[in-house]
């Protein structure tokens, strides 16, 4: 079982806004930005990996970094972003990145491949299905992840919201004033 804390920097790209603008009365409010060009997230991440077998020594590894990501185009279908990156280790990178099929897929610098990225700025449906149209406590609903992604293989995923803020005042994220729900989300996979 693993607990992800979904943060507010986080929620301001979940259920990107192609697939807001095709079905914004099946989305929750709390998972739809409203990009706006000249707008800057962040995203800090980090996470250990740890590998066993039977005769090896026990091998982990911490990966962490961050990423400052500005909006250049807010266009519903597929945003546009600079992204300023930097891994633990590595030297500093930067580059454009499209978000398509609702973040199911990212393409950067202009390379497309399928979003198996687990701890990135944006709502993955590849990995956390569809959005739904309301979150509440208890809520669940199964994702079926075909191929392998950023923690794990295919398999099935269930994904429990556990607990969830109050409305909040209007934000930036969302320039209709919904509420920007910070939560925690415990997701469960099969392999």
């Amino acid at each position: 079982m693993t607990r992800i804390r979904l943060c507010s920097i986080l929620l301001a790209g979940l259920s990107l806004p192609g697939l807001a603008a095709a079905a914004a009365s099946t989305t929750a409010p709390a998972l739809t930005p409203a990009f706006r060009p000249g707008a800057s997230f962040g995203n800090v991440f980090s996470r250990t990996v740890a590998v066993q077998a039977p005769g090896f020594d026990e091998a982990v590894h911490r990966v962490s970094g961050t990423a400052t990501y500005r909006v250049t185009d807010a266009a519903l279908a597929s945003p546009h972003l600079f992204v300023d990156y930097r891994y633990d280790g590595r030297a500093a990178g930067s580059g454009t990145a499209e978000l398509t099929d609702s973040g199911a897929t990212n393409c950067f610098d202009g390379k497309c491949t399928p979003n198996t990225d687990a701890s990135g700025l944006a709502y993955n449906p590849r990995l956390w299905g569809s959005p739904p149209a309301t979150l509440k406590l208890g809520q669940r609903w199964t994702v079926d992840i075909a191929g392998p992604w950023e923690l794990g293989p295919a398999g099935k995923q269930t994904v429990t919201v556990v607990a969830l803020d109050p409305p909040a005042t209007p934000s930036p994220w969302n320039a209709k004033g919904a509420a920007m729900a910070r939560g925690w989300m415990r997701s469960r996979s099969s392999r």
